[in-house]
C-alpha cells in the first residue's frame, strides 16, 4: 500500500511538472554534502530549451556558509551569476536572499540527504522522471 501511494505521488508530480516544462526549471540532479556536516549540497535544474541553473551550497560544521548560483543559456557552460556568503551578507540587504537560499538548502538536506532509503529512492525516481521528460520535450 505504501509503495503504491509513493508511486502515485511520483507519477502525479511527474505529470504535474509536464504541463509546466516549457516555462519552469525541473530538478535533474542533487548531490549531498558529507554526512559529517561539511561539504557542498549541489542541485542542477534544467529547462527543455537547454537552460540550466546550479545552486551550490557550502556547509561548514552543519551550517550554511556560502551559496553560489550559476546559470547556462545552452547547458554547455555554467557560469557563476552571484555568490552569497554568511559573513558578507549579515546586516546587508543581501541577507534575506541568503536566508531564503539557506532555508531551501536545509529543507532539501533534511528531505533528501538525511532521508530514509525508501524516501530517498522515491526522490531519485522523480529526478529520473524529470530527466526523461526533458529528453522527450527536447525531441519534439
Amino acid at each position: 500500500m505504501q509503495t503504491s501511494i509513493g508511486l502515485a505521488l511520483v507519477l502525479l508530480l511527474g505529470g504535474a511538472t509536464s504541463c509546466f516544462a516549457n516555462t519552469d526549471f525541473l530538478r535533474v540532479s542533487v548531490e549531498c554534502p558529507n554526512p559529517g556536516g561539511s561539504g557542498i549540497l549541489q542541485t542542477i535544474d534544467e529547462k527543455p530549451n537547454g537552460n540550466q541553473s546550479r545552486v551550490s551550497t557550502s556547509y561548514i560544521d552543519g551550517q550554511v556558509d556560502r551559496i553560489i548560483v550559476s546559470y547556462s543559456g545552452d547547458g554547455s557552460n555554467l557560469r557563476d551569476r552571484f555568490t552569497l556568503s554568511r559573513s558578507t551578507s549579515v546586516g546587508t540587504k543581501e541577507f534575506p536572499a541568503f536566508r531564503a537560499f539557506e532555508d531551501r538548502a536545509n529543507e532539501l538536506l533534511r528531505f533528501f540527504c538525511q532521508a530514509d532509503p525508501e524516501t530517498r529512492q522515491r526522490y531519485l525516481d522523480l529526478l529520473q522522471a524529470n530527466r526523461q521528460l526533458l529528453i522527450e520535450e527536447k525531441s519534439q
